[in-house]
This record gives C-alpha cells, sequence and structure tokens, in this order.
C-alpha cells in the first residue's frame, strides 16, 4: 500500500496530537513544590525533562512504525514489514530507555 500525502498529513497531524497530549498531561501531573519559598523545588531537574522528552520521541516513532507495519501487512512487502518491526523494536527501546538505564543503576 503506497502511502499518498493525504495520508502522511493524517500520521503527522496524529502524530502532533499524540505529543500535545503527552506534554500537556505532563504538566497536569505535575507535582507541587513542598514549600512556597522553594520556588527551585517546583521545576523540574534537566535530567526529569531529557528523560521525559526522550519517552515521549519514543512513543512517537513506536506509533509512526505500528503504522508502517499496518501498511506493510496489507501490502505483503517483506521489507517493508521487517523495518517497520525493526523500527517499532527502536522506538520501544528508546521510550523505555530512561527506565532501562535507572534501573541499571546509572541514570537517576
Amino acid at each position: 500500500m503506497k502511502i499518498n500525502k493525504k495520508n502522511w498529513k493524517i500520521i503527522a497531524v496524529c502524530s502532533v496530537l499524540i505529543a500535545c497530549f503527552f506534554a500537556f498531561s505532563m504538566l497536569a501531573f505535575a507535582e507541587p513544590a513542598a514549600d512556597a519559598s522553594g520556588a527551585a523545588n517546583a521545576v523540574w531537574s534537566f535530567n526529569d525533562v531529557i528523560s521525559t522528552i526522550v519517552q515521549a520521541v519514543g512513543a512517537l516513532v513506536s506509533l509512526v512504525s505500528i503504522v508502517f507495519l499496518a501498511a506493510s501487512i496489507a501490502g505483503h512487502d517483506t521489507s517493508q514489514r521487517v523495518s517497520a518491526g525493526l523500527g517499532l523494536a527502536a522506538g520501544l527501546l528508546i521510550a523505555f530507555a530512561p527506565t532501562i538505564l535507572s534501573s541499571i543503576g546509572i541514570g537517576k
């Protein structure tokens, strides 16, 4: 199945909407500062921000790879199926990278 311009626009809009959903949900579930005098406590550390961005990018890569995998299954193309499967595995690895790093003791 060939992905035409209209399908690319749909994929792009869905990806942006999902990214906005994740970005705004992070703000909604942010914890307030423990004391009113420590305004710095309300700001996330640099490591937390970077790991959240990495997780969001991994989720987007996974979603796009799922779309490509579905298109390759419909089109019966083995090479596209393999590349979409590798993209899905890479996206999941990127999405869970901060958790993996913290479990082996490199992260926080």
